[in-house]
């Protein structure tokens, strides 16, 4: 930059708060919820706004209160017999409906299976942008050098996220808002939950849209849980490609390299005292060597 160019400051306004979409099963809300929470408020300490947890469902009843005892501010919760069922139609709607009215500074999603249905479809609606699979939340000015100025976006989240091999981004979106990231479980420790907390909490009335509901849930089947919990785990061995061949190139039986991974693991365990786990990439989980909760990406 010339000594003559300008800097210019800019900022967003209008925009305020930091929320999350709040996942929730049999009445609790899941541990990673919980975390993403935590990370939710450190941004919102960072630039002096509050943290509000968003709740969609059908007899709520007191899991309203839970985001406010694991560090929320507020809560704003949609509660509707049609929405008893998560279905991305209408929940984009009743979501994306908030979002423009109230306009949030930030939304966070967890890196889950509803995070990443529905986290993509707000961010389209409310013309904004997302960063995926974020492991952390920094609050930071973004610089942009041009031709007629330096431009100054003051205290964005810098999303951090994983890149190719072990390269780290930081994924900005200067211009627009809310700032929208789903972050994976794991990153962020839940705050203690107190039940002294108090805060506002505001029930929304949903507008569904005429085709919200071109599906529609005859049964839900609830999967076993797997005993694999990655995100709990302190130290995670990880197994890949390298496992189908031997030093020499040929085939070997991956059984071997798994077996191995067990005996390592419970060593840890056993000496160190140290919960650990083994994950594997996606070509041994279809060889069925490993469950689908066990995918390292």
């Amino acid at each position: 930059m010339s000594s003559s160019q300008r800097s210019i400051e800019v900022r967003i306004e209008g925009y305020r708060d930091v929320w999350v979409y709040c996942e929730h099963e049999d009445g609790k809300l899941t541990r990673p919820t919980t975390e993403v929470i935590a990370g939710a408020r450190k941004v919102a300490d960072k630039v002096g706004m509050d943290v509000v947890g968003v709740l969609i469902g059908y007899n709520l009843g007191d899991l309203v209160r839970e985001p406010i005892y694991y560090g929320a501010d507020k809560v704003i919760y949609c509660d509707d017999p049609r929405l008893k069922d998560y279905q991305v139609l209408p929940y984009t709607t009743v979501l994306s409906d908030m979002v423009m009215q109230l306009k949030p500074w930030a939304l966070l999603f967890v890196t889950s299976e509803i995070g990443k249905d529905l986290g993509p479809r707000v961010a389209y609606r409310t013309r904004t942008g997302l960063a995926a699979d974020v492991i952390d939340l920094v609050v930071e000015d973004f610089v942009m050098n041009l031709p007629t100025g330096r431009y100054v976006y003051k205290d964005c989240i810098a999303q951090v996220r994983p890149d190719f091999a072990t390269r780290i981004a930081k994924i900005f979106t200067p211009k627009h808002r809310p700032q929208i990231s789903s972050v994976r479980p794991g990153n962020f420790t839940p705050l203690p939950r107190d039940e002294s907390r108090r805060g506002e909490i505001v029930r929304w009335e949903p507008r569904f849209e005429e085709d919200d509901f071109q599906v529609e849930v005859l049964e839900t089947v609830r999967v076993p849980k797997s005993e694999v919990k990655l995100e709990e785990a302190k130290v995670v061995i990880s197994l890949g490609l390298g496992v189908l061949r031997d030093a020499s190139g040929r085939p070997r039986n991956p059984r071997e390299a798994y077996e191995l991974a067990k005996q390592l693991a419970d060593l840890i365990r056993e000496k160190f005292g140290v919960e650990t786990e083994i994950g594997a990439s996606r070509a041994l989980i279809y060889a069925e060597l490993k469950e689908l909760e066990g995918l390292i990406t």
